[in-house]
């Protein structure tokens, strides 16, 4: 949940956000938000997940890669591999 990431951000510096955009509380996108506003965390790529899909603008201006459910392990690997490759170059 979003309480527990925001946690968690506080010990550790994530590679990459894999986010559900339905989240008890607040959105992913609002949880996105959050997160990319910490010192340290404002360039980590992000992949969010969900059988609904937020508006695709609001996706854009915030760099998200989305991934529709049902998906497959192989398209979640790829897709987070690509995210990888990106920010490390």
């Amino acid at each position: 949940n979003a309480a527990e990431a925001l946690a968690a951000v506080q010990s550790i510096t994530p590679s990459l956000l894999l986010l559900d955009y339905l989240l008890p509380g607040i959105d992913g996108l609002e949880l996105a938000d959050r997160l990319h506003a910490l010192p340290g965390l404002e360039s980590v790529p992000t992949l969010m997940v969900s059988a609904n899909q937020p508006l695709r603008e609001a996706l854009r201006q915030r760099h998200i890669t989305f991934l529709a459910k049902p998906f497959d392990l192989g398209a979640l690997l790829k897709a987070i591999g690509r995210l990888l490759d990106e920010y490390a170059s």
